[in-house]
């Protein structure tokens, strides 16, 4: 028996997550994110809501946001999106647990 190979997907841009989104921009939070590929998703998603709901400004938002990432290779990914407010910790829960706990 042959089983499939893993694969991720960015999720379908429905309403209710385009609001969530919106609303999780509208003030500052910590973002941890774990590959560039979900980094990436991450911004097509905002590129998808900045064309349908005249919200230009979301991946301006996203830039100002605080993100926490556990690998050199995400925070290359994370610059060369735009984003410069960036925590690396290394990999393992509890040094991304010891960042975000480390935030006022």
């Amino acid at each position: 028996t042959v089983l499939p190979a893993s694969r991720r997907s960015v999720p379908r841009l429905t309403p209710e997550f385009a609001a969530r989104l919106q609303a999780l921009l509208a003030e500052q939070n910590d973002w941890i994110v774990t590959s560039s590929e979900a980094l990436r998703g991450l911004f097509m998603l905002l590129e998808e809501l900045a064309c349908s709901a005249a919200c230009d400004d979301v991946v301006a938002k996203m830039q100002q946001q605080h993100v926490i990432v556990p690998h050199a290779r995400i925070a290359e990914t994370a610059r060369l999106l735009g984003l410069s407010r960036l925590t690396l910790t290394g990999s393992g829960d509890e040094r991304l647990l010891a960042a975000l706990q480390s935030r006022p």
